[in-house]
């Protein structure tokens, strides 16, 4: 009885010291393979230990405890990779969006400012991702940055990014270009000055 009692109190501590570490800064800046080891690690170890202490015999226990590690394990990878390519990209973003503002024309800079509207830069996403749009009307995307060369975030973590029709993107540039007419694209609830894709070559 005393030896039961002794493997679920090390079960428990084990499992309490294991668990704040979801949540640990540190740990989600560290590589996905790493959280996978660490997670996969701790929760085979804590599945062996358990089952050990509940009566399990030494194979069993081995067993539980490599598969409920390799479950953790691949899940942790799969989520972790997942917020890392999210971040990669978001710097991505905002490098191109700082180096996009603080290029403007200072007449562009001061509008944008004054009027409270907003620069949509060209948005090419990562390779592999789906086209937006349908094969018969190509469209280009843009992400929303503000004049101090922020990116707009609607849900405070995912830089805004909207699909406009490539002749409707062309036909605001032009737009754009006649001082007299001062017309702005309209994206959604957005009024915007929209920079051209840069050209190929």
């Amino acid at each position: 009885m005393n030896r039961t009692c002794r493997r679920i109190g090390l079960v428990a501590a084990l499992a309490g010291s294991i668990a704040p570490m979801a949540g640990c800064e540190w740990i989600e800046k560290q590589s996905a393979e790493f959280q996978a080891f660490l997670f996969g690690a701790g929760a085979g170890l804590t599945a062996g230990l358990l089952a050990a202490a509940l009566g399990a015999d030494t194979e069993e226990a081995i067993l539980i405890g490599v598969l409920a590690g390799a479950a953790v394990g691949a899940t942790t990878y799969i989520i972790a990779k997942k917020r890392q390519s999210s971040r990669e990209e978001n710097a991505r973003i905002e490098a191109e969006a700082q180096k996009a503002a603080s290029g403007l024309p200072k007449d562009v800079a001061r509008t944008l400012e004054q009027e409270n509207r907003l620069l949509a830069i060209p948005y090419e996403p990562p390779a592999g991702t789906p086209a937006a749009g349908s094969p018969g009307e190509p469209v280009q995307e843009y992400v929303l940055v503000r004049a101090d060369g922020t990116v707009v975030k609607e849900d405070g973590e995912t830089a805004t990014v909207f699909a406009i029709p490539e002749e409707k993107a062309k036909e605001a540039i032009e737009a754009q270009s006649n001082a007299e007419q001062r017309r702005f694209a309209r994206i959604d609830t957005y009024d915007v000055v929209i920079l051209p894709k840069p050209t190929q070559g």
